[in-house]
């Protein structure tokens, strides 16, 4: 999460959602995280990995509750091979030995297993259990940009908290463009849907 008092925006960021990307271009406009999260004290892969996390977010530093808050969401099969192809890719830092095939990863992922797989664990995580108060069924962002359009909405964004568009460059890529679809066949495809069902729902995607 970054943000703004200024400009009453908090930007709250998805892993394998232009995250890198997006908080470059939120920084160079004077956006900075909160205290607890640049000292790591308070919020590990424990607290990504369960639900209500904006929530929690906003219970914990209650200024964010007036802050117009915003977040972007992607499909759930094309977040899921981007994170693989990045941590598997050597020189980005998660290369791993004997690297899993993508579909061992899908299997252990609907067996509950990815969260301890190391630097597979963020690849896991559902946007809508970031996103969503599951108590009451609300979503809890008051923007939602779309990686799909990703540059149109970041302006869109910028423009309601009167902001001139920083430079949004392409950082933390997984590599060079692909077609999630070539990824999958007809039982991966089915697993990564029942997986992420609340994002597809939620979010809209076909």
């Amino acid at each position: 999460m970054i943000y703004s008092v200024e400009h009453n925006l908090a930007v709250f960021c998805v892993p394998k959602v232009a995250s890198k990307s997006l908080v470059a271009a939120f920084e160079s406009v004077g956006f900075c995280y909160p205290y607890p999260y640049e000292n790591h004290e308070w919020w590990g892969r424990s607290e990504w990995t369960t639900r209500d996390v904006v929530t929690r977010w906003v219970e914990r530093l209650p200024f964010l509750a007036g802050m117009r808050k915003a977040s972007f969401v992607r499909h759930p099969a094309d977040r899921l091979v981007s994170g693989y192809r990045f941590v598997t890719a050597p020189g980005n830092g998660g290369y791993v030995e004997p690297m899993p095939s993508f579909r061992e990863i899908v299997r252990d992922l609907v067996a509950g297993r990815i969260q301890d797989e190391g630097v597979f664990w963020h690849i896991g995580v559902r946007q809508s259990d970031l996103l969503v108060n599951h108590e009451t069924g609300d979503l809890v962002v008051d923007f939602l940009g779309r990686f799909e359009q990703l540059r149109f909405d970041f302006e869109s964004l910028c423009s309601l908290a009167g902001l001139t568009p920083p430079q949004l460059s392409h950082l933390n890529a997984s590599g060079p463009p692909v077609d999630w679809r070539d990824w999958y066949d007809a039982e991966t495809l089915a697993a990564v849907r029942t997986y992420f069902a609340d994002d597809f729902r939620r979010f809209g995607y076909g």
